[in-house]
């Protein structure tokens, strides 16, 4: 069976991460501090892993714009229009609005390119992904980058200007963001600016995978008499030892970072203001990272306890089981996705969750528990109003649509496993789960297809009847079935089959005497309708003579002669000189003769002896010459009887009317009777007399 997918570093990230350099937002322009203009807009520093971590998978920045820009931050385009007028000013003012320009461009892209993202998962994932355009930010950046580098030549240089320089150059991944900022330390050693510096630094060798030199730009910015500051490079010093760490295995020095994390967390918890609050929040969803990696599942329940982050535990469980996958152990992941899934039914990533339930059931090729997580999650996505009705309108309409594929997929892949090894719990699984399809999914274009697939295993199951009553509706109503040709020869093939084993002592009159239509055996009129419509779809078939005659037959023996009379009549037309032409014609004859119909008999004989293959035929000439007369005896006979049975009938109705009048005039003197005895008796006295 097919196996799941798992995830890694790069894809199972829900926030964007984009390949060009990173940026800030309008906390730039607002003479905010580096640390405010990285806790307001960061969106992803310390990415969101779900393979085990390496050294050189720490968390960057050139290769993202995501550290200074959040991803659900909106910029519009009247705001962008305004930036723009502001970043074609000049001087110093001018060059640091440009780079802002660029970097709230990138974020108009980014969330442009999500929106796009979106509908293309919402259509199905059709086609090729679409890919983040960012060659209009990086092209406002060059620029910006360009105008900084003007205003710092010369003999007089501005702080402002050389630290925003050196800014742009790491934003633009430049190594030599480096000797500008050294030089800002050098020569504007007390200026406001270069306080920053070193948290700059820091992050610019974080991203390059420097993480000693990083480590030694954090350290110093530690000295920052910011808080914030210190936080947020206590916050990095965590990552650059749980790497550590994870370089040379030491377990311990990863759990001593995870506890510093905590310890961060908390602190910042601790603190009052949004950027406290944000930077609290981002340790908490980093922290499931490397709690999943940790692979300690009451540890981490006890650490995201302390810190006040329970709702985010189904989230960690769902990461340390694609760990668990990517360790190559499918048993511990679908554990772990089972946690997941009952810890908090009603996340928008419930289904996903559920569709790695089912894919790994189906690699460790247990069907009973692919049948009963299919069965589940239609019960709980489809049927339960509970997690539909908080969901919004696409991603509903997603959902469906990949349960809907789900179902269809495991269906057919059991039956298909149960066809090929004849084993009777796979194809009993394979019906079921093909009947709560239809049921589920009504209007899908798929239905007639598994309805084909039912009736195939109806008959593999020697459940002749239903196979082939399934296939007649299915071909009836669905008459340009692309296999057809195949279904309808199954169909006769299950009828014949019932007939065959029919062992029922049907009470039958003889032939062609029946009086009125009689009631057709469920069996018989199955087979007779099946053979009926197969003819439709093959009537060049070799037994299609046959067919015929056996139908008409069917008819005829029951007394439904319009029918049978009919399909005789065609049959020798179409096969005069077949196996059965003259029997046919014998038949049509003596229903002729029996009913006493001259007319209809006369006519028959004519066609009859206008067929060149009955006139050189010497017994279907003498038969035909046999019934040439009435049984004139019988005739008249069969007409007394009417009259009498209509004379009888006549006398019964008239000596039920003369009891009726009868009854009627009993009553009557028994009330004269009545009258007479009360009006002769004497009115009873009263007690008091």
């Amino acid at each position: 069976m097919h196996q799941v997918k798992t995830k890694t570093a790069e894809n199972c990230y829900t926030r964007k991460q984009s390949t060009a350099v990173l940026t800030w937002d309008r906390a730039l322009v607002e003479n905010k501090s580096i640390l405010q203009k990285i806790c307001i807009l960061f969106g992803a520093v310390a990415l969101y892993f779900c393979a085990p971590a390496k050294a050189e998978a720490i968390p960057g920045l050139n290769d993202h714009w995501h550290f200074f820009c959040s991803p659900s931050s909106k910029v519009s385009t009247k705001f962008l229009a305004k930036m723009k007028v502001k970043s074609e000013s000049g001087g110093v003012k001018g060059a640091v609005a440009k780079l802002n320009y660029a970097c709230l461009l990138h974020l108009y892209e980014v969330n442009k390119h999500e929106a796009t993202i979106e509908k293309w998962q919402t259509a199905g994932g059709k086609g090729a992904q679409p890919q983040l355009n960012h060659q209009m930010s990086l092209g406002v950046l060059k620029q910006a980058v360009a105008t900084l580098a003007s205003l710092n030549k010369g003999k007089k240089k501005d702080p402002t200007a050389l630290y925003y320089y050196g800014y742009a150059l790491a934003i633009a991944g430049d190594v030599e963001t480096v000797n500008r900022l050294d030089e800002l330390m050098t020569e504007f050693p007390t200026a406001k600016q270069t306080a920053d510096a070193p948290l700059v630094l820091g992050e610019f060798y974080f991203d390059n995978k420097d993480p000693q030199k990083a480590f030694r730009e954090y350290a110093t910015a530690l000295k920052s008499k910011n808080q914030l500051v210190k936080l947020y490079t206590r916050y990095k010093q965590s990552w650059i030892n749980y790497a550590v760490g994870v370089g040379s295995k030491d377990q311990n020095k990863k759990k001593k970072a995870i506890t510093d994390l905590v310890a961060v967390s908390k602190a910042a918890e601790a603190k009052k203001g949004k950027l406290y609050k944000k930077l609290s929040e981002i340790i908490k969803v980093d922290l499931m990272a490397l709690l999943a990696d940790f692979g300690n599942l009451d540890e981490a329940r006890r650490i995201l306890s302390a810190i006040g982050a329970k709702d985010v535990y189904a989230k960690l469980v769902e990461q340390m089981a694609y760990a668990r996958l990517n360790a190559g152990d499918p048993k511990g992941a679908y554990s772990l996705f089972q946690i997941a899934a009952k810890e908090d039914p009603l996340r928008p990533e419930a289904p996903a969750i559920s569709t790695n339930l089912v894919r790994l059931a189906g690699q460790m090729n247990d069907v009973g528990l692919v049948a009963a997580n299919l069965k589940l999650m239609v019960k709980t996505y489809m049927v339960d109003k509970k997690w539909r009705s908080i969901q919004k309108a696409p991603l509903l309409k997603k959902s469906d649509a990949d349960l809907e594929a789900l179902l269809y997929e495991f269906s057919t892949i059991i039956d298909r496993q149960g066809r090929e090894t004849a084993n009777p719990q796979f194809l009993a699984s394979a019906q079921q789960l093909y009947e709560l399809f239809i049921k589920t999914f009504p209007k899908s274009t798929k239905i007639v297809e598994l309805q084909y697939y039912i009736a195939q295993i109806q008959v593999q199951n020697k459940q002749y009847l239903k196979g082939a009553s399934l296939l007649y509706t299915l071909l009836k109503n669905n008459p340009k079935f692309p296999q057809a040709k195949e279904a309808s020869e199954m169909m006769v093939t299950a009828a014949q089959v019932v007939i065959d084993n029919d062992k029922t002592a049907y009470k039958v009159e003889e032939p062609g005497t029946p009086l009125s239509p009689q009631k057709i055996p469920t069996n018989r009129k199955i087979y007779s309708e099946c053979l009926e419509l197969f003819l439709k779809f093959q009537p060049k078939n070799p037994m299609a003579p046959t067919m015929d005659f056996t139908v008409a037959s069917i008819y005829y023996d029951y007394g439904h002669f319009d029918k049978a009379i009919k399909s005789y009549n065609m049959y020798i037309r179409r096969f005069p000189t077949g196996e059965f032409a003259k029997p046919a014609a014998a038949r049509v004859l003596l229903y002729h003769q029996r009913q006493f119909d001259d007319e209809g008999l006369e006519k028959a004989k004519a066609n009859f002896l206008a067929m060149p293959a009955f006139r050189a035929d010497p017994e279907m000439m003498a038969t035909i010459k046999a019934m040439s007369s009435i049984d004139k005896k019988g005739k008249d006979s069969k007409v007394a009887g009417k009259k009498t049975k209509k004379v009888k009938k006549a006398k019964e109705a008239e000596a039920e009317e003369e009891a009726e009048e009868e009854a009627e005039d009993v009553v009557s003197e028994n009330e004269e009777a009545d009258e007479a005895i009360e009006a002769s008796s004497p009115e009873e006295e009263s007690s008091e007399e």
